[in-house]
């Protein structure tokens, strides 16, 4: 009787295991193509997974107070301001080192200097990676009649289009596009390459895979095999780019697959765990303080162990 409950008990742990869902909510974008090996049934998964998208940090928000998502996958700027106004999440990996260009129309630019006094668009808004990179530059190098200014990336090809403006610090697949659509544009500058020349690191930690802590706690099974999921499908992605590509299309619509295949070619994916890249995200979150103290230095918890 006692053999016959303990193997029950062995059976309903193993069936929690297998079965016990892990809710992933990612950004409608280029980050979809990390996950498709997962949403296409392409990588093998022990874990059962359910991705979701955000559109806005309210979403995040909202979701994680309501413990409906376990992984999360943002900006790590962005996951700083979640872990700094109270949520339940922890850094656990990096998957996006490289996707940032200045893309220009009509001038010359050779260094950021040369953007003194132009009009030049990002992404979003103040804090997010482009901004910190460009902003980081110009103090860098004691440049002060700066004019950044945000909107969406399909906004900015929009006006880049209409001849509204000149330069943008675009991430790919947008540089990409911009290239196809924007008549007379260029990439003029490698923003990581400037990040690089500028702290010796030449990538940049832009996407992390944060954990709600409580989850990885309660259920580090499965959240740790989820989170191994992403990495083989990062694998199974870069492994075959046309396939991958064709597949994301599915999810990301207005981004046809020979841009997203260009894009690539100029992106660098690598899933890192948070224990081997922590030096290389705080020195960067100490940067992103410089220029946006309003973007607080991560303290030891931020940090999945």
């Amino acid at each position: 009787m006692k053999k016959g409950l303990m193997m029950l008990v062995f059976l309903t742990m193993m069936m929690v295991m297998v079965f016990s869902q892990v809710n992933v909510l990612s950004p409608v974008g280029p980050t979809i193509v990390s996950l498709v090996g997962i949403l296409e049934d392409k990588v093998e998964t022990q874990s059962q997974m359910n991705i979701a998208f955000w559109s806005s940090f309210d979403q995040i928000t909202a979701q994680l107070v309501t413990k409906d998502v376990d992984i999360v996958i943002t900006p790590v700027a962005l996951g700083e301001l979640l872990y700094d106004k109270g949520m339940d999440v922890q850094l656990a990996a990096v998957t996006l080192w490289k996707s940032f260009y200045l893309v220009t129309k009509d001038i010359k630019v050779e260094t950021m200097k040369d953007l003194a006094g132009v009009e030049i668009y990002t992404p979003q808004g103040q804090g997010q990676t482009g901004d910190v990179l460009m902003r980081y530059e110009f103090n860098r190098l004691g440049v002060d009649r700066v004019n950044i200014k945000y909107a969406t990336a399909p906004e900015i090809i929009g006006l880049m289009v209409a001849g509204k403006i000149k330069a943008a610090v675009l991430p790919e697949p947008f540089v990409s596009l911009a290239l196809t659509k924007v008549q007379g544009s260029q990439i003029a500058l490698d923003m990581q390459q400037i990040w690089g020349d500028a702290t010796g690191v030449y990538r940049v930690p832009i996407t992390g895979v944060f954990v709600r802590k409580e989850a990885l706690e309660e259920r580090p099974l499965e959240i740790v095999s989820a989170l191994n999921s992403v990495k083989d499908s990062i694998h199974f992605a870069m492994n075959n780019v046309d396939e991958a590509v064709e597949l994301t299309t599915k999810y990301f619509s207005g981004m046809p697959a020979p841009i997203m295949k260009q894009s690539l070619a100029r992106s660098l994916y690598s899933y890192s765990t948070v224990l081997k890249v922590k030096d290389e995200v705080q020195r960067f979150m100490e940067q992103v303080n410089a220029v946006d103290s309003s973007i607080p230095v991560p303290n030891e918890g931020f940090y999945a162990q």
